[in-house]
């Protein structure tokens, strides 16, 4: 008897228990789960990463501590594979800079942070297509550990610090024009932070967290581009700075981040509604982070590097998926090719597979998978009333 006869004949066995499994399946209540990918090939925090074409480019950062060396390091990852590419270094070597990158017309920009001196005004556009770097007009205001944004074809640089001797966090937003290779000073902030993360959501900017001094607050502060000016909205639930943050489906995901570097990152993940002014919290990630990058692509969040402690700091090069539990193929259904898929995995620690018990599996495909794919298959096709 063949493997494929083995695996048909394991199929129709569990088709015919799908009643028995889903009484005893845990009820899931999310739609997304954490899984490992491939780690990235050089181990780093404080790097910078953005999305061009489906592919996330990560750029700079440090290695471990006490010896910490800046990088210029560029590589580039793709979800689709799974797979790692290095990629032309960046002109400067620097860090402190994870969430000072955005991506333009294709083409990505890496603003400020410290190189081997101090904070840098520095700004440089990377091309994929051509795997080059082009030095561009200095940002006005040196820092690092700011927050940079996309909106309507500009860059927006909020915040960050003005020295690493100088821990205050400022109230500086500027404006950079990609094609005119410009920068011009906007409204300041109310509250100056360091270390926040920024997002864009129906044309306006949040900007979240960071610390103005030493321990971070919850502070959230929304920009209008169009007016120039600042509003206060709802604090976050948990505060935090040096965190990741995405945008999917026009709610903004705030992944971990410290309160302030002497304790351990948050596992924590809160969501904002900008649309209702509200936050939630959703199920802890399995792993804590900080100074970390994320991007989504595909509606899945990819969580890059960072650090898991406090100073002194460990360089971290892990890469976890946040995305549908069990849509495997992802052509937006939940069907008997996924239920296939699952069977082919069977008894391997495939984390894509591993996805029982919710939410973050345990080391083997098995009946605990098979009891959160038929939860998922129930909902998706739900019996046919006569």
């Amino acid at each position: 008897m063949n493997a494929k006869t083995n695996i048909t004949q394991v199929l129709v066995f569990l088709l015919s228990a799908a009643s028995v499994i889903m009484v005893a399946a845990r009820p899931a209540n999310a739609e997304s789960v954490w899984t490992r990918k491939a780690d990235m090939p050089t181990p780093r925090w404080g790097h910078s990463s953005a999305v061009v074409n489906g592919k996330i480019y990560v750029m700079g950062g440090g290695t471990s501590e006490p010896d910490m060396t800046l990088l210029s390091t560029v590589e580039e990852y793709d979800p689709v594979t799974d797979m790692w590419t290095r990629k032309a270094d960046m002109p400067t070597a620097r860090g402190w800079m994870s969430r000072s990158s955005a991506a333009v017309n294709a083409r990505v920009y890496v603003i400020g942070g410290i190189d081997a001196l101090d904070r840098v005004p520095t700004v440089e556009e990377y091309d994929p297509v051509t795997d080059t770097w082009t030095p561009k007009a200095n940002m006005p205001t040196p820092r690092w550990n700011l927050a940079t944004c996309e909106f309507n074809g500009k860059i927006y640089a909020i915040g960050g610090s003005p020295s690493t001797s100088n821990l205050t966090g400022l109230v500086v937003v500027e404006e950079y024009n990609p094609t005119t290779d410009t920068w011009i000073r906007k409204a300041d902030m109310p509250l100056g932070v360091w270390g926040p993360c920024a997002n864009v959501v129906s044309g306006k900017i949040y900007v979240f967290g960071g610390r103005p001094g030493s321990t971070a607050v919850p502070n959230v502060q929304e920009y209008d581009p169009t007016t120039d000016t600042w509003t206060r909205k709802a604090d976050m639930l948990v505060r935090t700075s040096q965190m990741a943050s995405v945008v999917l489906y026009d709610k903004i995901t705030v992944i971990g981040g410290w309160y302030r570097s002497n304790g351990y990152p948050y596992t924590t993940v809160q969501i904002y509604d900008a649309a209702t002014d509200m936050w939630t919290r959703e199920p802890d990630t399995p792993f804590l982070r900080s100074v970390l990058s994320a991007d989504p692509v595909n509606n899945r969040i990819y969580a890059i590097g960072g650090t898991d402690r406090p100073h002194p700091c460990l360089a971290t090069s892990t890469v976890y998926e946040l995305g549908p539990v069990v849509d495997f193929n992802g052509d937006g259904k939940v069907d008997l090719t996924d239920l296939v898929m699952l069977i082919q995995n069977w008894g391997t620690n495939n984390p894509r597979y591993d996805i029982g018990p919710y939410a973050w599996g345990d080391g083997k495909v098995d009946i605990e998978d098979l009891k959160v794919f038929m939860t998922y298959y129930e909902k998706a096709n739900p019996p046919v009333k006569p």
